[in-house]
C-alpha cells in the first residue's frame, strides 16, 4: 500500500507550476537536517489543505499563505535511502532524515525526490493567520 507524504510550501518559489513538480527550495534542509513533512494517507484534498494551514500556523517565520505541497510516497523515501520518523505532535507530523553529509550526494537525493514527487499548487494560495 502506497503511503503518501506531503511537504507543505509556504513560499511562492518552492513549486513549479509548469512542470507540476517541487523546486529544490521545497527540500532545503534546516540546520538539524530533519525535514518536516506530513503523513496524508486517507485524507482528501480539503483535509490536506486544513492540515497544511495547521502546520503553517505553527511556523515562527510569519508566513501567511499555503501555496500547495509536494507529494511523494514513504516507499520512495526509503528507496532513496532516507528515513521517516513519526514526530507527533502536531498530528500526522513526521521528519525525514538520513541525508548524505557529502553535498553532491545529498543533492542527488533531492533531485531523485523531486523526480518522484508531484506538486499540488493552490490557486489562489490559501491565506491563514499565525495568531492564536
Amino acid at each position: 500500500m502506497i503511503k503518501p507524504i506531503a511537504r507543505f510550501s509556504f513560499w511562492s518559489n518552492e513549486l513549479n507550476k509548469e512542470k507540476e513538480k517541487p523546486n529544490t527550495k521545497l527540500f532545503k534542509l534546516p540546520k538539524n537536517k530533519r525535514l518536516s513533512v506530513a503523513r496524508v494517507e486517507d485524507l482528501n484534498h480539503e483535509e490536506i489543505q486544513k492540515l497544511g494551514k495547521a502546520f503553517g500556523r505553527k511556523r515562527t517565520d510569519n508566513r501567511k499563505y499555503l501555496f500547495g505541497w509536494g507529494v511523494f510516497s514513504m516507499e520512495d523515501l526509503r528507496r532513496i535511502g532516507l528515513i521517516i520518523k513519526n514526530d507527533d505532535p502536531p498530528c500526522r507530523h513526521s521528519e525525514i532524515s538520513g541525508w548524505f553529509c557529502i553535498r553532491d550526494k545529498r543533492k542527488r537525493q533531492v533531485q531523485e525526490l523531486i523526480r518522484v514527487s508531484q506538486a499540488i499548487i493552490l490557486e489562489p494560495p490559501l491565506a491563514f493567520s499565525n495568531s492564536v
